[in-house]
């Protein structure tokens, strides 16, 4: 009889609830270590909406950030229970994280026993792009969690046996998935075409229609109800598809493929999707994990499993073709925008698969068909990589590990008593090295920005004593508000000179005027040549360089108004792309 990778006794693992506990402490724990990221982008964005409804001043804006309430509601309760600070900004997506993790294990549990389910946990809670995002608000995390959610519900439904929900209780909670991914991000459509496909597969062939009409039921239900909300708020239904339309659809806007040559737009449809994937920390190690063998793995499975095995494939390939190829508008063909967070959708599945397929190298005792094999792929990885100029040590490590767990069969006897515990926690030391590592040196944690900006709150604007106007752009004055609890420094009025008609008014007993200047913000070239010449008036307070393009400088200023000066020496006035959508009203 063929023995197969579900057959295989497991490796004394009894205490499972203990072992998924510890998972999730070693996350939190590197999440700790790490500390929440900052970048000054987006998520100051978020924070900021996410702080106006703790604090009742928020409202639905021509901005498609103001309406991603799935991670804006979280985020402003926790700013309600324990303030602003960049452990509550990132905790919505430490939660999403650590319940994404829980997830992958109880789906693989049953799908491939407990050994395939807790490394299936340990690989994602060790990913470090994973890790990386999970340190930062943003949706693409959360989103990617309310669909694995959705996905795996629907999974457990349409297994013969293998679901205690009714087709009511199931539908009902794919519904409430999907909607929550709805508020969280409308990339959730890229899922949406897997789930339609399921479903008129499913209706073809006569199976789960109760389950399909209790998910078009509930989902009708809830969409009904979002809309209404924004017909009430809004006297416009689609209030959020018209804003979101008028940035996608702008075919000179800064997310756009349509104006460049031919040659850039093959470029983006050929090769740039695989080099981007390569770059990414983390992600290139659930590549070489899973889909390259996966043919290999399930000759392995047995064949009453290899349906949802084939269901989780069909869902990251479906989801890779959209965003390789797919357009992000319906006026004009405009592939999506290159950016590895779009894929965090492919991670829960990866790493389930993943953790199948290590399971089966440790049990199976026919292992060389699948280490072989994998050393072969790792070695074309590592070859690929160096042709794009790229060096992944994920690689190499794992590389190791097999080439460990392919000799295991000339081990002494001593050690093949115990061949499957040890050769479990080599699996197991080799994945946690990656962000051990990548936090260690530094890759994983605060950045440049956030350390500068942290030193400039320390050792200059937290010991003034007199009044100070801070002339700077608004995305150093959001960065230092949120940094203070959204609560202005004390005696320091913050300006941003880039404002059209802008006039500052001096408190009567007179003000210090200081200039906060940064390489990002800036041009770096225009910024190095102020500071070979800088103006008569000005005096250089504090500096912070960690590079040409990492620095920032504070400047004193006697000129009653320096915006002039700064305009005749930073002419390219940076303009915000506000986009002001279509109302019924």
């Amino acid at each position: 009889m063929k023995t197969t990778v579900n057959d295989q006794p497991q490796v004394g693992l009894r205490r499972d609830p203990w072992l998924v506990a510890l998972v999730l402490i070693v996350h939190v724990g590197l999440w700790w270590w790490a500390q929440p990221i900052i970048e000054g982008s987006d998520d100051l964005s978020y924070a900021t909406f996410a702080h106006r409804m703790q604090t009742g001043s928020f409202r639905f804006e021509a901005h498609h950030f103001a309406h991603r309430l799935g991670i804006l509601s979280p985020t402003a309760l926790l700013y309600s229970l324990f303030g602003v600070n960049p452990y509550t900004t990132a905790g919505w997506s430490l939660i999403c994280s650590l319940l994404t993790i829980w997830g992958v294990y109880r789906v693989a549990l049953p799908l491939a026993g407990r050994l395939a389910a807790l490394l299936a946990a340990w690989v994602l809670a060790t990913n470090t792009f994973w890790l990386e995002q999970a340190l930062a608000l943003g949706p693409d995390l959360p989103v990617a969690a309310c669909a694995f959610a959705a996905l795996a519900v629907l999974a457990q439904a349409r297994n013969p046996g293998g679901c205690r929900l009714s087709p009511r209780e199931a539908g009902l909670l794919v519904a409430l998935a999907l909607t929550a991914a709805v508020l969280t991000k409308l990339s959730i459509i890229w899922v949406g075409y897997f789930l339609v496909l399921v479903m008129l597969h499913d209706l073809y062939h006569g199976r789960h229609r109760a389950l399909w009409g209790w998910i078009a039921v509930s989902g009708g239900v809830m969409g009904a109800l979002y809309l209404g909300v924004y017909q009430v708020l809004r006297g416009d239904p689609l209030y959020h598809l018209h804003v979101v339309n008028q940035i996608y659809n702008n075919p000179y806007g800064i997310w756009t493929y349509s104006v460049e040559s031919g040659n850039s737009l093959m470029a983006r449809l050929t090769y740039q999707p695989l080099r981007m994937i390569l770059e990414i920390p983390g992600f290139v190690t659930l590549v070489f994990l899973s889909i390259p063998l996966a043919w290999l793995f399930l000759k392995q499975v047995e064949p009453a499993r290899r349906g949802e095995y084939r269901y989780w494939l069909g869902m990251m390939g479906l989801v890779l073709f959209v965003f390789w190829f797919a357009t992000n508008s319906f006026q004009y063909y405009n592939p999506m925008m290159l950016c590895g967070r779009y894929l965090m959708f492919l991670f829960p599945p990866a790493a389930l698969l993943a953790g199948a397929i290590l399971a089966g190298l440790i049990q199976s005792p026919r292992r060389g068909a699948l280490v072989v094999p994998m050393a072969g792929v790792g070695a074309a990885m590592v070859l690929v990589l160096q042709g794009f100029g790229f060096w992944k040590r994920e690689i190499l490590l794992l590389e190791l590990c097999l080439l460990v767990l392919a000799v295991e069969r000339w081990w002494p006897a001593v050690a093949r008593r115990h061949q499957r515990r040890l050769a479990t926690g080599l699996v197991v030391a080799t994945l946690v090295i990656l962000p051990v590592l990548a936090v260690g040196q530094g890759v994983l944690g605060p950045t440049v920005w956030q350390k500068i900006y942290r030193g400039l709150m320390r050792e200059s604007l937290a010991p003034l004593q007199e009044p100070v106007v801070l002339y700077t752009d608004a995305r150093v004055i959001t960065t230092l508000e949120w940094m203070t609890g959204f609560r202005s420094p004390d005696h320091v009025r913050m300006v941003n000179w880039r404002t059209p008609g802008l006039r500052v008014f001096l408190p009567a007993g007179g003000a210090r005027r200081w200039i906060l200047l940064n390489a990002r913000d800036e041009q770096a070239d225009r910024l190095q040549a102020l500071l070979k010449d800088p103006p008569r008036e000005w005096k250089l307070l504090w500096k912070s360089r960690h590079s040409a393009k990492d620095a920032a400088y504070l400047f004193e200023t006697s000129e009653a108004d320096p915006i002039p000066t700064l305009f005749s020496r930073f002419p390219e006035q940076m303009t915000p792309n506000v986009v002001q959508p279509k109302s019924a009203s």
